[in-house]
């Protein structure tokens, strides 16, 4: 891809790239090697990855036999209602899709946990 520093947080730029680049990420994911399963591990509150996760499901579970789940992150709360709202359309999107199962991964929850960011990790 021409730019690895995002898409400003703009789903329609993510979409359009994604579909740019489809052949050349699925490529580069047959050249790793065959797998029983695959996970696709994306922040959903950015443009990127609330955009290409659910794409990148779909296209990997038409074109190979291995299950494929996604691993999402949700944003802070804090970060800002466009951050929450690409995370509702990212959702929704990998919902209405074909993958085998989800696994949200809650930032503000982990937060709460370790109270501060250091300690979550």
């Amino acid at each position: 891809m021409p730019n690895l520093h995002g898409v400003g947080a703009n789903r329609n730029i993510g979409k359009k790239s994604f579909e740019d680049n489809k052949e050349l990420l699925l490529r580069t994911i047959e050249e790793r090697g065959d797998f029983d399963v695959a996970f696709v591990i994306a922040s959903s509150s950015g443009g990127t990855g609330s955009s290409f996760a659910p794409l990148l499901i779909q296209a990997m579970k038409e074109r190979y036999k291995y299950n494929v789940y996604g691993i999402i992150v949700l944003p802070f709360r804090e970060e800002g209602s466009i951050y929450l709202q690409n995370s509702i359309f990212c959702l929704k999107d990998i919902m209405d899709g074909n993958g085998d199962g989800t696994i949200i991964v809650d930032n503000q929850y982990l937060k709460h946990l370790g109270k501060d960011i250091k300690k979550c990790l």
